[in-house]
């Protein structure tokens, strides 16, 4: 597996907010990994064709290969995503409580 990518696209964000994109073109799959210090928070994980409309993408939990979704609200989790076909992706901060969240975005063929 070679690495395509890698990115911050949420950087120890305070607010709601769609963050950064990786671009995935090339790539076959993605992983998003969670940390920060944020005790309630909510991310919808998005993908695009074209950069303007994005669209919730389902992943798999890497801890827990049977848990597959389109959010997190989580800390300390990683998520896989088939993104063959899918040019851009982002990880939407749609609530935030006491504390920031960083998402960091791995994509790979």
């Amino acid at each position: 597996m070679s690495i395509l990518d890698y990115k911050q696209i949420q950087n120890e964000q305070t607010t709601i907010g769609t963050g950064d994109y990786i671009s995935v073109a090339s790539a076959d799959n993605l992983v998003m990994s969670i940390y920060g210090t944020s005790t309630s928070f909510s991310i919808t994980f998005l993908g695009s064709l074209d950069g303007i409309n994005y669209f919730s993408i389902s992943g798999t939990k890497l801890a827990d290969p049977l848990s597959f979704s389109a959010t997190s609200s989580k800390l300390d989790e990683a998520w896989e995503f088939d993104v063959s076909g899918l040019n851009y992706c982002k990880a939407s901060l749609t609530a935030i409580a006491n504390g920031n969240i960083s998402v960091v975005a791995n994509a790979h063929k």
